[in-house]
């Protein structure tokens, strides 16, 4: 055991190595496709992250931040993406660089990499350049028809600079002004105008410190606000969701519009104009960028957390459902467990709760599958944990409530919720004989066992008093056969029914610790052991022997490849623990059905 841990502690490193590298998709693009770049730094910690120059390309939006944590057993590789969406502005094969970051307090920079953009506007089924992509303009702005003839003028002693910067500005509006450390709350940056003006977002936002869901939407929200007694245009630039990862203070960073505002002269203007909509020429063109006031909310921790059962890390309010596959099951199956939770917060901390399962029940490894509707308001989420389990003994199990604390922020409060109790069946397998087997204790076992060693003494007892009864009455040795004469070729013995399902009971037995190299060795060698005992062949000989026995041909060949996958994760780590526990599984289900037969 020891040196099972020692290997799985010098293997981890290698599993989760501290790396900070760039990410491209896709590698071939037209001259109006989106690219999309993303800087992945694992296992480590970013400080800060500098956004290297791109020449050749445009910024879309980006950097965005995401965290997330993937769990191995009982191992958790870290990961923090910062994702930028890029176009290009020439063809051929342009270099992506590396961004330089501040990780573990020491400057690291990522690789270079490359991408061919095609001299063709799109390439297949790459994402093409949404309408408010900065290369091009982002808004076409249109003044409040009652405000045409006043606003879009500049008159006498007017400058132009002033006036666009009093019809026109960047406000950044937050949901919350304060929230509890792993709260989310909206982020929504608008630019809102009286003017007319061809305008493009200059600098995004970037968030660092947080976890941002991105809910810009792919076309340009429009609509009118009154904004101190005045009524402005109004368009959304960036809508994000963000969770505060730490306490404090957290400083959310501006967003810059370059706006190019047409001004007319009143003086110029004749009947024609007025009555014959003819195009005014613009006597005065000015550029003036404008830029968001950077804003901050108060991010506070979470209180001391005192209760009995351990505290999920989840923020918000959820609510919990569970259910399983099959509510009456054989002793021969395997079952699933679902347990749903679903609500409105942060439920990226959430892992699968503590289950107390009875005793006579065994449960797998558990998988996760989270999902958020960011159409509603609020954005709902929801997570699924799907737990595998099978019973040894038939009866009725009552599964006890399972436990899930998180905070709510809305009553300040940790909030205890639990599944009601859940009763489910057992019956017996489709061959109760054999389950009957299984279910016995080793000491049973073994009494089979030299019940079978009996027998088959006695039948070489009998086999020898045979051959030694027919050798007597055999043709001289002299007597020669006839060379051509085709002998018929013995067929392969027909399924014996010597009872494998103690190799079942080993199976069961059997759990993937982090050294998957070995769980697969112990498996193999009980898969060829069983082959070997069962049908008195190698796995070589399945296919020839399957091709006799075709009721079992279909299970045959699917242990055929269960055996194979040993082989190749014996000697290599190419499964992870989630598929060793499916190949765990997959053995435990062939094995019953041959047996069933």
């Amino acid at each position: 055991m020891k040196n099972c841990i020692l290997l799985f502690l010098l293997v981890s490193p290698s599993i989760f190595a501290q790396s900070f590298t760039i990410r491209v998709s896709p590698k071939i693009i037209g001259k109006e496709d989106i690219l999309q770049v993303e800087y992945v730094a694992d296992n480590v910690t970013i400080d800060q992250f500098n956004m290297p120059q791109f020449v050749n390309w445009s910024i879309v939006s980006g950097p965005s931040q995401s965290n997330t944590e993937i769990r191995i057993g009982t191992s958790v590789r870290k990961q923090t993406i910062l994702s930028i969406l890029l176009t290009p502005k020439i063809a051929g094969t342009i270099v992506i660089p590396g961004a330089t970051a501040l990780i573990n307090s020491k400057p690291l920079r990522s690789n270079d990499a490359t991408v061919q953009v095609k001299n063709v506007s799109h390439v297949g089924n790459v994402q093409k350049q949404p309408t408010n992509q900065p290369s091009a303009p982002l808004f076409d702005l249109s003044p409040l028809p009652a405000e045409v003839s006043t606003n879009q003028y500049l008159r006498k002693g007017e400058n132009a600079v002033e006036k666009i910067k009093r019809n026109m500005f960047v406000r950044l509006e937050l949901s919350k002004q304060s929230c509890y450390v792993g709260e989310p709350f909206m982020a929504t940056y608008k630019l809102c105008t009286r003017l007319r003006a061809n305008s493009k977002v200059t600098k995004q936002p970037t968030f660092s410190g947080c976890t941002v869901v991105e809910l810009t939407p792919n076309y340009q929200e429009q609509h009118i606000e009154k904004i101190n007694g005045q009524e402005y245009n109004v368009f959304v630039i960036r809508r994000v969701q963000l969770i505060p990862l730490d306490a404090g203070q957290l400083t959310l960073p501006a967003t810059s519009v370059e706006n190019k505002v047409s001004f007319h002269n009143p003086k110029a203007e004749t009947d024609y104009d007025v009555y014959g909509n003819a195009t005014r020429q613009s006597e005065e063109e000015h550029v003036v960028t404008i830029e968001s006031s950077p804003s901050s909310i108060s991010i506070k921790p979470l209180p001391p957390y005192t209760g009995t059962e351990p505290f999920s890390g989840v923020v918000g309010n959820f609510s919990l459902a569970l259910k399983a596959a099959e509510s009456s099951f054989m002793t021969t199956g395997t079952n699933h467990l679902f347990l749903l939770i679903e609500g409105t917060g942060n439920l990226q901390p959430a892992k699968c709760p503590a289950i107390a399962w009875p005793k006579g029940i065994e449960s797998f490894e558990p998988t996760e599958n989270a999902e958020t509707d960011k159409e509603s308001d609020p954005i709902l989420t929801r997570k699924v944990f799907t737990i595998p389990f099978v019973a040894d003994k038939t009866g009725s199990y009552v599964l006890p409530p399972i436990p899930f604390i998180y905070f709510d922020p809305n009553s300040e409060k940790y909030v205890p919720k639990s599944t009601p109790a859940f009763l489910f069946k057992v019956e017996t397998g489709s061959k109760g004989i054999a389950n009957n087997v299984l279910t016995k204790n080793l000491q049973d076992f073994d009494q089979r066992l030299f019940v079978l060693l009996g027998a088959g003494l006695l039948a070489v007892i009998i086999g020898i008093t045979w051959y030694n009864g027919t050798k007597r009455s055999k043709m001289p040795l002299d007597i020669k056969t006839n060379e051509d004469e085709v002998l018929p070729v013995a067929p392969i013995e027909k399924v014996q029914r010597v009872d494998g399902m103690g190799y079942l009971y080993k199976i069961r037995e059997l759990v993937p610790s982090g050294n998957t190299s070995e769980f697969y060795k112990q498996l193999g060698k009980i898969l060829n052991d069983y082959l070997l005992i069962k049908y008195v062949i190698k796995p070589s000989e399945i296919d020839e022997f399957a091709r006799q026995n075709e009721n079992i041909s279909i299970p045959l060949h699917k242990l055929k490849s269960l055996v194979d996958n040993c082989t190749t994760g014996m000697y290599t780590p190419i499964f992870n623990m989630e598929e060793a526990l499916g190949h765990r599984l997959d053995s435990l289900d062939v094995l019953n059905k041959l047996e069933s037969y």
